[in-house]
């Protein structure tokens, strides 16, 4: 059969002021997980294991019919610690009359264990990270049914704090004034993602008439630079500004064409190898540059006796 201990924690009331709906807040310490005396017994609460509901009751002197509030238990930095609200009611306010006037509570939890070792003289055991040695009594598998304000406790290693009203009403309001703080940089943000949104979207624009301008330049130079080329090899510029012998898709290929290429395409395409004569533009055979006569012409005006 489990045996119900009832272990108090020495603990400190404040005067720092905050409202609740009528509620004061408290926290504090519900065990620190070191040895304590219990009846003249050594006791120590194993934390392996230990359980608890998310909202526990919050009694005077684990008085059932004295009900004064609630709270959660939870584990922080190795000890059992609590935080809750106490009551407006007789025994809630008796509790807080008492730590505004000073009155130093101790806390007290009800704990039901599903096992119990005992350490005899000279054996030793690591609980809750601390190894324990010589008689002492170790709860093990602990479930906790509530926390208590009493007069005296037997752990006194821990601290707690009962807040006033005032305390209470700066917390909501630092708690209001967090949200809306929340809500002004939330707003704020959604206005620096549009106005970056809006400058992203000119800054493509820009670049995209930017763009456009080199593709106008980038194709003006390559024209007057083909145009040059070409008339450098030969190549006769007509009246409609056409190349002579040079095809519309020719011209295209070498615009596009980057510099070295058009270069090594012009020279193949250049008329270099062709006789100078069937490129002349006089009908006697003699080229403007004074190149030979045809020979097919000589011998068309040798048989006519000319």
């Amino acid at each position: 059969m489990n045996k119900q201990y009832q272990f108090s924690v020495q603990a400190f009331s404040f005067a720092e002021n905050a409202a609740n709906d009528g509620k004061r807040l408290f926290e504090g310490v519900a065990n620190s997980g070191k040895p304590f005396d219990y009846w003249g017994v050594p006791h120590i609460i194993d934390f392996n294991g230990i359980q608890f509901k998310e909202r526990v009751p919050v009694l005077r002197e684990h008085d059932r019919e004295q009900i004064a509030g609630v709270a959660s238990l939870f584990m922080e930095d190795g000890v059992l610690k609590v935080k809750g609200e106490l009551f407006s009611n007789e025994h809630g306010q008796a509790i807080i009359d008492a730590a505004d006037n000073g009155f130093p509570w101790e806390l007290s939890v009800d704990c039901r264990p599903s096992a119990v070792s005992h350490l005899r003289a000279g054996q030793e055991l690591s609980v809750n990270g601390v190894k324990q040695s010589g008689e002492m009594t170790v709860l093990q598998g602990v479930l906790v049914r509530e926390v208590s304000f009493c007069a005296t406790g037997a752990d006194s290693n821990t601290h707690a704090k009962v807040f006033s009203e005032q305390t209470n009403k700066d917390l909501n309001m630092d708690l209001e004034q967090a949200l809306a703080e929340i809500d002004r940089l939330t707003q704020e943000n959604a206005a620096l993602k549009q106005q970056v949104d809006e400058q992203k979207a000119a800054f493509e624009e820009e670049k995209a008439a930017l763009q456009n301008e080199i593709d106008e330049l980038k194709g003006e130079n390559n024209q007057a630079d083909t145009d040059a080329q070409l008339s450098a090899a030969g190549f006769i510029r007509q009246d409609d500004g056409k190349f002579a012998r040079l095809s519309d898709a020719t011209y295209k290929m070498l615009l596009s064409a980057d510099k070295a290429t058009r270069t090594a395409l012009i020279g193949d395409l250049k008329p270099s190898s062709i006789p100078p004569y069937l490129l002349s533009d006089d009908g006697d055979g003699q080229s403007v540059s004074g190149s030979p006569k045809n020979p097919l012409i000589e011998n068309a005006k040798n048989r006519k006796g000319v």
